[in-house]
């Protein structure tokens, strides 16, 4: 019983890098903010190690928070599997993210109402490996996620 409780705290620490704090960008790669030049990119900040908080600043000044959360296993009704593919290439969600237990999920809210869901994923539990996401907006952005 004692290693199943562990499991998850130890998948959440290779998924964090061991850090508390990780900065990165949001690079758009398909929809209207793409066709933009240069295209904007919006810079993340995602704190926490089991849990914690993702801060995204868009250009324009708006930033967007939300709480993301580790969730043991991708599911297949996610609405970002497209989103995975169009970033990585076609059958990538189901072949790499789906069921994988290096996974965490974030809906944030922007102070002028902007929505962005985001996730993230490790594909094994060594340090050389980056971390992957993806994240979309309501104009149908689709953003390549680099922490």
């Amino acid at each position: 019983m004692n290693r199943l409780l562990l499991l998850p705290v130890i998948a959440a620490l290779l998924l964090c890098g061991c850090f508390t704090t990780r900065n990165g960008y949001l690079h758009p790669v398909r929809g209207p903010l793409s066709t933009q030049q240069p295209p904007p990119v919006y810079t993340v900040r995602a704190s926490g190690i089991l849990s914690g908080e993702i801060t995204v600043k868009l250009p324009d000044g708006e930033v967007c928070r939300g709480p993301w959360a580790f969730v043991p296993g991708a599911s297949p009704a996610s609405s970002l599997a497209p989103a995975w593919d169009a970033v990585y290439g076609s059958g990538f969600y189901v072949s790499n993210v789906l069921g994988s237990k290096l996974y965490a999920h974030s809906a944030l809210t922007g102070d002028r109402g902007t929505h962005l869901d985001l996730e993230i994923y490790k594909a094994s539990n060594t340090q050389s490996d980056p971390l992957l996401g993806v994240a979309q907006d309501q104009q149908g952005n689709i953003f390549k996620v680099s922490l």
